[in-house]
């Protein structure tokens, strides 16, 4: 059966369209099976994509502190230290980076409800949001593996000497004259 005449078929006005389209979905020509790892991948794929985004768009050149002491540098250079590699590390499908993500995303969720006193649905979607690598470690953590022992300590020190690097260029450009 060609597709043309399938298209044909759906078109009539028969009341069978439903079961139609259902044959579709099992037609093994018409359909491509996506794999419990596939899923995995993409979801741990993009959770490094958007940590990679949030520190391109978080860092100390984009958002500056209003002043600069000790632990503000200590903060943003930890925290974009994170980020990078991280999600670098998301990207490649590590489990350290899959565990770091999810300290990171369990401290930010009960930090910022941890001095509210009523809690609305607004911190509970929040809260969900920031849960949800939590959810993706433990659904997919088959998927990941734990890394290469010579190349992942490298990878690290690059991203934390390239984020102190750029914590400190910002201060350097923002220092008062």
């Amino acid at each position: 059966m060609s597709v043309i005449t399938m298209l044909q078929q759906l078109s009539s006005s028969s009341p069978d369209v439903v079961d139609r389209l259902l044959f579709l979905n099992r037609d093994p020509k018409m359909q491509r099976s996506i794999s419990y790892q596939d899923v995995g991948k993409i979801a741990f794929l993009l959770q490094g994509a958007c940590a990679i985004l949030l520190f391109f768009f978080a860092n100390p050149l984009v958002l500056r502190p209003r002043f600069w002491n000790l632990s503000v540098v200590a903060n943003l250079w930890l925290m974009d230290a994170i980020l990078l590699v991280g999600g670098f590390g998301l990207i490649y499908r590590r489990k350290w980076a899959a565990l770091l993500s999810s300290a990171v995303a369990v401290y930010v969720a009960f930090s910022g409800i941890r001095n509210v006193t009523h809690i609305d649905t607004a911190d509970t979607t929040l809260l969900l949001i920031f849960l949800l690598p939590v959810l993706l470690v433990v659904a997919f953590w088959r998927t990941l593996a734990w890394g290469n022992r010579r190349h992942d300590p490298l990878f690290v020190l690059a991203g934390v000497v390239a984020s102190g690097l750029l914590v400190c260029l910002a201060f350097v450009i923002q220092r008062p004259r």
